[in-house]
């Protein structure tokens, strides 16, 4: 309750254990069948903390009118870049968009932070608890190198 969405989770596919022979003799029923399982795996399957939308929970309902709250658990620029494409295709591309982010200060800040250039409205900086984490300070600063308005929330 209170969540919604996030990628489909690849694993969850619905296909029991095939065999390596099982493939190579399967009639076209079977081959039919078990693409079925794999389509109906990808639209069902839960990523959770991948682009998944929160709406009915306690800082959601807190956010002003027509704002939506999206949780992504991105952490290299990989992910980074991803991320903000994703929400330059998205129903909210015209938009503002706020970044609330934490880094283990084992990952890089600064090129995550550059994928976002452009996009993103304000950059919020936090801590992680109980993690040797970026300092928020340094978060913000890396943002406003990078164009982009920050401050530690």
């Amino acid at each position: 309750p209170g969540v919604e969405g996030g990628l489909r989770e690849p694993r969850r596919l619905g296909l029991g254990a095939v065999g390596d022979g099982d493939v190579d003799g399967a009639g076209a029923g079977q081959v039919r069948d078990a693409e079925a399982a794999i389509a109906e795996g990808l639209r069902t399957a839960r990523w959770p903390a991948r682009l998944q939308r929160l709406d009915d929970t306690p800082l959601a309902r807190a956010l002003p009118d027509g704002s939506e709250l999206w949780l992504d658990g991105a952490h290299n620029p990989p992910a980074g870049r991803a991320l903000a494409e994703a929400f330059r295709h998205h129903s909210l591309a015209r938009r503002e968009l706020h970044l609330v982010l934490g880094m283990l200060e084992t990952k890089d800040a600064g090129t995550f932070i550059k994928a976002f250039q452009g996009r993103v409205t304000r950059i919020h900086a936090v801590p992680v608890p109980d993690h040797r984490c970026h300092p928020p300070e340094l978060l913000a600063g890396l943002a406003r190198a990078a164009s982009t308005s920050a401050a530690r929330a």
